[in-house]
């Protein structure tokens, strides 16, 4: 455990984003704030803790948008999962619910303004400010800002979280995750 906390915290590209105090800081700790419940919810068998990954996930929405792209990996990664009958709960959907109208008030702002987030994604790619990579190189840029050294850890972690009937919907979340930002050119 403290060596993933520790390849966790180590790479400079979090060293040095987290103490700008912008959005990025924050989005880890709400993704993996909603992670945690889930699996809390799961271990001990507290389905009411999905209500309040769906807070997590709301307050992850206002912070950032591409919480939104997070969210849709975790629940397919819950519906491909023995864990799926979590999406039959009416906590699950209550979370949703919570998620939902936490965010409300960004969305109808959003909308009340033409869509400026889109727009601010628009003009970045008409302007090219984000390099876009092939996947080989999104994957070789990935193990670089993360550490050579942590990804034997991480890429372990993953492999074993794929082969943990309890845990396989963190690895499939992952594995979505990562493959949905390289198919959407991501920085």
């Amino acid at each position: 455990v403290a060596l993933a906390c520790l390849c966790a915290i180590a790479p400079p590209v979090y060293l040095i984003m987290n103490t700008l105090f912008t959005m990025n800081a924050f989005e880890p700790l709400f993704w993996m704030g909603a992670v945690y419940l889930v699996l809390r919810a799961l271990r001990r068998d507290q389905p009411k803790l999905l209500l309040w990954a769906g807070v997590c996930i709301g307050l992850g929405l206002e912070n950032k948008h591409s919480t939104a792209f997070f969210a849709v990996c975790l629940v397919a990664g819950i519906a491909l999962s023995p864990q799926r009958a979590l999406l039959k709960s009416r906590w699950f959907w209550f979370g949703l619910a919570a998620a939902f109208l936490l965010f409300l008030p960004n969305l109808i702002w959003q909308y009340r303004h033409d869509w400026p987030t889109y727009t601010l994604l628009q003009n970045v790619r008409r302007t090219h400010k984000n390099v876009e990579l092939a996947p080989p190189a999104f994957i070789g840029q990935q193990i670089l800002a993360m550490l050579p050294a942590a990804a034997l850890v991480w890429i372990a972690g993953l492999i074993w979280t794929l082969r943990q009937r309890a845990l396989r919907f963190v690895g499939v979340t992952f594995v979505f995750f990562f493959a949905l930002m390289m198919a959407l050119k991501a920085k």
